[in-house]
């Protein structure tokens, strides 16, 4: 196929909630967009520092900012985005980072961090047992108590994001308290319900912002 191509996006499955996803997992897609995490430490003084390691002819888009430790030797995550016009450039942002010492890892193909962490602020960090979980949740009433039958209260929530974007399903993230031991049973409890999961709990942009203080690996450099 040779010439221009138009996409229409009409009717009834597309609304102002779905228009809003779609456009912000396009810019993404057309590298207009990048999405990064970073750990720097948690000294007066660094989060300048590292926003003039980005560059002053970068333009953020969006960032939060949350300590992990204080005191000596703490560190806090930064999950930020900014507008990128090539590889290249976003590129020399991360080379930049990297070389300063702050580990930074690129999340804009990360469907997780898109869709919910990167809309998420607060809660404490490091708790105990706790594992993060992507559900699908059909948009109808009563579909969300089926989940939480099935969960609660054998199970403590420790975290909840959703937003409707007019789909089918409702994208939904859960963090949950399960212990190693009942990891089996947990997931007979999940599969109970017939509803999609996945356990997301190893997603980078989660334990930099949520998770407890510690040495990690990742691949490109890891954080």
């Amino acid at each position: 196929m040779s010439g221009n191509v138009v996409a229409i996006t009409s009717g009834a499955n597309m609304n102002f909630d779905r228009l809003r996803v779609v456009s912000q997992l396009a810019d993404g897609g057309l590298k207009q967009e990048a999405t990064l995490v970073s750990s720097i430490p948690e000294s007066n003084g660094s989060f300048k520092r590292f926003v003039e390691l980005v560059g002053k002819d970068v333009n953020f888009t969006e960032f939060k900012y949350r300590q992990r430790a204080a005191g000596p030797g703490g560190t806090a995550g930064v999950l930020f985005s900014v507008q990128t016009s090539s590889d290249e450039e976003l590129a020399g942002v991360t080379a930049r980072l990297r070389a300063a010492g702050i580990e930074t890892e690129n999340l804009t193909s990360d469907a997780t961090t898109q869709i919910h962490l990167r809309n998420m602020t607060g809660g404490a960090a490091a708790i105990p047992d706790e594992r993060l979980y992507t559900v699908e949740i059909p948009e109808r009433a009563g579909a969300l108590d089926t989940f939480l039958e099935a969960v609660s209260p054998q199970y403590a929530i420790t975290m909840t994001h959703y937003r409707s974007d007019g789909g089918k399903e409702g994208q939904v993230l859960f963090g949950m308290r399960v212990p190693p031991g009942e990891l089996e049973a947990f997931a007979a409890c999940l599969a109970s319900t017939g509803y999609a999961h996945k356990d997301v709990t190893d997603n980078l942009a989660f334990n930099v912002l949520f998770g407890p203080e510690r040495e990690r690996t990742a691949a490109g450099g890891g954080i």
